[in-house]
């Protein structure tokens, strides 16, 4: 019994040392807490900070309780504008601006499975952390070699253009809210010379009449 400090060092893709403490008060010593992390993808090739990720969920109520094991469980599944909620596509439809765009949709979730000493399973979704967690994808190849991309986050009705960054094919942002995503990429369009064409050709013509 006693109150105790917990200290998680993580190191990121970026290779940037943090660390957080959490001042835990126990009423009881608790027995050891397995906390696992499973990153699962469909359709998209995705790359995370597993510490980050359990750096970055709230757990001191299972630290401090009876539980036995965490699972947390990021997905991330590229998928399509029908299989996400209407007004979603919607506010990200609105930061599609050009004909050249392309989309590709994502639906990112965050869940967390906590087992008990006395057997019960508990379920439910993350859909805030208190960090922020790097997540890379390997581009869609519908999106390869694209002038410009935007990360477009829909999260509780609020659109949120994300910082990006990309190289090599693959795209980087942090995030620390999950549900509705999109990656915007943007050809430039090519500018035209045939007005200066036509320029040179009529002064040309105008120099042979002198």
């Amino acid at each position: 019994e006693g109150i105790y400090d917990l200290t998680i060092t993580a190191i990121d893709v970026f290779g940037h040392v943090t660390e957080t403490t959490l001042h835990i008060k126990l009423d009881k010593v608790a027995p050891f807490l397995s906390i696992t992390v499973d990153v699962v993808a469909n359709g998209i090739e995705v790359i995370t900070d597993e510490n980050l990720i359990m750096q970055a969920v709230d757990l001191s109520q299972e630290i401090a309780g009876d539980a036995d094991s965490v699972n947390l469980t990021l997905q991330v599944d590229k998928t399509t504008a029908q299989n996400l909620p209407e007004a979603d596509v919607a506010q990200i439809q609105e930061h599609v601006n050009r004909k050249q765009d392309t989309v590709a949709y994502l639906d990112i979730g965050l869940s967390k499975t906590v087992e008990y000493e006395d057997a019960r399973v508990e379920e439910s979704s993350v859909t805030e952390t208190t960090k922020q967690i790097p997540i890379t994808v390997e581009l869609p190849d519908e999106l390869l070699g694209k002038d410009e991309y935007q990360v477009v986050r829909v999260h509780d009705g609020v659109a949120e253009v994300l910082p990006c960054t990309v190289e090599d094919g693959k795209l980087t942002f942090a995030t620390d809210r999950f549900s509705s995503y999109a990656i915007i990429g943007t050809d430039e369009p090519e500018q035209s010379h045939t007005g200066k064409e036509h320029t040179h050709e009529h002064e040309h013509e105008e120099g042979g009449h002198e």
